[in-house]
């Protein structure tokens, strides 16, 4: 095939410019206001809310990697993302765009995991990719660089993406999660509607857990990225992992994967259910570190979570 075909047939690396701006969409990003969409298949007639940060340093010439920050149960966009996880000011930091979608009643259907979005079998899945066209349509998206992080339900989720759209997306950072399917366990549900954990594509991922998390047991890290690297076609063999690299109260091991492909576990001796780092946890709320157990003394997962997407992109 000649070059003038390779470039009729190659993908697209990147959105192409759109309308917006550096800023917030909508204004206020702290404020209980959202963007909606509508009309989506598996939603059952619901209308669902996102936020996006863009941050300062934005050129519509020049494509940029996107984070989905996904809030745990009970919790919303502006309480995980904003308050909790500090990624706004992370996303200006680091310079990527921050996409904050909010659950159906508070919740994901993550499979086994969790609430109202479960119970009604909600095609969250779908949502995501929903959103990602929206934004795509006003935003210039670098393709190889999309990403997801999320705590409990929302680690939860990020797995799901994992396992279900990564077309879409190239890795993503459960915090305090598990796939969710019965055979591992967890969740809050024994009749979840992911049947299979079976990637389009290499995805890599960044799983940080606590010993002592009293919501979503550790037990359940191990057999999650066993069933993850696996598919990736990495060994069950681990290594000392360098991106994070152990330190303090913190291990870190990844598993053995063919190059290009990370599949990582963070353990964090005594740690809670919690985002760690965070002042108040990943709660949001400044009293919660006393009701989800111990934070880390070495790790910070916002920046932790950052470090691992910059160093993976989609060739």
């Amino acid at each position: 095939m000649d070059q003038g075909m390779d470039a009729a047939v190659a993908k697209p690396r990147s959105t192409g410019p759109g309308d917006w701006v550096a800023g917030d969409y909508p204004e206020g990003l702290e404020m209980p206001t959202y963007l909606e969409i509508s009309g989506l298949a598996g939603q059952a007639g619901n209308v669902r809310q996102y936020k996006v940060h863009v941050p300062p340093q934005y050129d519509p010439k020049v494509p940029m990697p996107v984070v989905f920050c996904i809030h745990g149960l009970g919790q919303d966009a502006v309480l995980f993302c904003f308050n909790g996880a500090s990624m706004p000011a992370k996303a200006d930091a680091a310079g990527f765009i921050l996409v904050m979608p909010n659950g159906f009643q508070n919740s994901w259907n993550a499979g086994t995991c969790c609430g109202a979005a479960v119970e009604n079998k909600l095609d969250d899945v779908g949502l995501f990719r929903a959103i990602f066209q929206e934004i795509s349509k006003h935003l210039n998206i670098d393709l190889t660089r999309v990403y997801a992080t999320g705590l409990s339900n929302g680690g939860y989720m990020s797995y799901r993406l994992a396992c279900e759209a990564s077309d879409l997306f190239v890795a993503v950072a459960p915090g305090a999660g598990a796939i969710g399917m019965d055979d591992i366990g967890g969740g809050t549900s024994t009749d979840g509607d992911l049947e299979a954990c079976k990637p389009a594509q290499k995805v890599s991922v960044l799983d940080l857990h606590g010993t002592e998390d009293p919501l979503i047991p550790y037990a359940l890290q191990k057999p999650s990225l066993e069933r993850i690297a696996s598919q990736n076609g990495c060994t069950l063999m681990t290594h000392p992992a360098s991106q994070p690299a152990s330190a303090g109260d913190t291990l870190c091991v990844s598993y053995d994967c063919p190059a290009g492909i990370d599949v990582t576990g963070c353990t964090v001796k005594d740690g809670g259910h919690v985002w760690f780092g965070s002042v108040n946890c990943g709660t949001g709320v400044d009293f919660a570190c006393d009701i989800v157990g111990a934070n880390s003394k070495t790790l910070v997962n916002t920046d932790a979570v950052w470090s691992f997407f910059d160093a993976h992109a989609r060739p």
